[in-house]
């Protein structure tokens, strides 16, 4: 019998992020990561901060993250659908940045499963903004 040739699987990991007004934080295992809008950022809609948090989170751990699949953990369902379909219906900017995420974690070997949750349940993220509003 011949030997079955080995099976790479990619590493799961899970990555939680958040972003309020000022600043957008996220953790993977044991790392945290974070980081303060610039005055430009801070004047866009919450919905492009929620997915420019993702990609900075993304980004900070590109080392870490490289080859896997990441579940992203998300308390906004836009952001989600967005990173589903990798475009949406009513937000060119938003279609736009989805598509820069998805194509700069193709390049990287980084498969997305986007996950919702309520916010209730993305609550070390959020405890990370507490206070830095």
């Amino acid at each position: 019998m011949l030997p079955h040739p080995a099976v790479v699987v990619p590493l799961e990991q899970t990555l939680f992020s958040d972003a309020f007004q000022l600043v957008w934080r996220a953790h993977l295992g044991d790392s945290l990561a974070s980081g303060v809008w610039t005055v430009e950022e801070q004047g866009l809609h919450i919905n492009h901060l929620e997915l420019l948090a993702v990609f900075r989170a993304l980004q900070s751990f590109q080392q870490a993250l490289s080859g896997s699949v990441v579940s992203v953990i998300y308390d906004n369902s836009t952001v989600v659908a967005f990173l589903r379909k990798s475009r949406g219906t009513h937000s060119e900017p938003l279609s736009a940045l989805a598509g820069m995420v998805l194509g700069w974690c193709k390049s990287r070997s980084i498969s997305l499963c986007p996950v919702s949750v309520p916010g209730c349940h993305n609550v070390i993220a959020d405890v990370l903004c507490v206070g830095s509003e």
